[in-house]
C-alpha cells in the first residue's frame, strides 16, 4: 500500500522534473540540471529544444500518474 504522502511527493518530483526540462529546452541544452549532456550527444538529437519538450510531458504524465496512486483503491475516477 502507498503511504498517504508518497503520491504527493512523487508527483511534486515529477513537477519538478517538468520544469527543469522546459527551462533546459528554454537554454537548448540537453541532460539535467548540473549535469550536462557530453558533446556527443547533440548530434543524436535533431532538435534539441523539441526532445526536451517531450521530456517534459512526460513528466507531466508522471506527475497525473502519480495523482491517480493516490486516490484509494476502490475509489471510482469518474463519479
Amino acid at each position: 500500500m502507498i503511504t498517504p504522502h508518497a503520491a504527493p511527493t512523487a508527483c511534486l518530483g515529477a513537477l519538478a522534473h517538468t520544469v527543469s526540462k522546459v527551462d533546459l529546452a528554454r537554454e537548448g541544452e540537453l541532460g539535467i540540471p548540473g549535469f550536462p549532456a557530453p558533446t556527443e550527444a547533440y548530434a543524436a538529437v535533431a532538435d534539441v529544444e523539441t526532445a526536451q519538450l517531450a521530456n517534459a510531458a512526460l513528466g507531466l504524465l508522471m506527475a497525473v500518474v502519480a495523482l491517480l496512486l493516490g486516490r484509494l483503491p476502490r475509489t471510482p475516477l469518474i463519479r
